[in-house]
């Protein structure tokens, strides 16, 4: 039964194209992307190329991602540990005694 539903494949595709562009996550990220492609190409036009390799492609993406999710746990778990300090760093004994 062609015609039977009110959205052809073209419409409903780009309509979820849209919704998917205008979430947050995904806006903030795009303006992140951005800012350092545009920092980049600023400051050093002849790597802008390169950093277009790098940022945009989803590889490169998943092998950044992973030692940057360490360093903010790393960050939140120092956090915590100054928050149950009272904001005093952690005195560790010295192994010179």
């Amino acid at each position: 039964m062609p015609g039977s539903f009110p959205l052809s494949y073209l419409r409903s595709f780009l309509i979820r194209l849209a919704y998917g562009s205008l979430d947050p996550a995904t806006a903030v990220s795009s303006l992140c992307l951005l800012g350092i492609a545009t920092g980049v190409g600023v400051h050093r036009a002849r790597l802008l190329p390169w950093t277009a390799i790098v940022l945009f492609t989803r590889r490169s993406r998943e092998v950044f991602s992973g030692p940057n999710g360490y360093r903010v746990a790393g960050a939140l778990a120092g956090a915590a540990a100054d928050l149950r300090n009272d904001g005093r760093r952690p005195v560790f004994p010295s192994s010179a005694s």
